[in-house]
């Protein structure tokens, strides 16, 4: 899996904020504006603040987009193994019922 991310100048309000671009394997998966706030001394700081949040929103993405994978590879061999444990708890089920009954 290929996680990458795109931050483009807002296109409805340029010099406004920026479009923070999400893509899984080259298909885009989602999109976050980040506008400039007010709260800033300048436009130019206003705009890289809101640069610098929206990278750092695509760093925390693409990191949990990592794990989750990790996740899901190791979620692979669980059903295995429980498929093994399975067939062995009927077997010594099969061997109690065949003595029992």
């Amino acid at each position: 899996m290929n996680y990458t991310y795109d931050i483009r100048p807002d296109a409805k309000a340029p010099g406004r904020g920026w479009n923070l671009h999400l893509f899984d394997d080259g298909k885009e998966t989602g999109k976050i504006d980040f506008p400039a706030t007010d709260y800033e001394n300048t436009q130019l700081d206003a705009m890289k603040v809101a640069f610098l949040r929206a990278e750092a929103e695509a760093k925390v993405w693409i990191k949990g987009r990592r794990v989750y994978s990790k996740r899901r590879m190791r979620l692979v061999v669980h059903p295995a193994l429980a498929a093994i444990m399975g067939v062995a708890v009927l077997v010594a089920a099969y061997n109690v019922f065949k003595y029992v009954f």
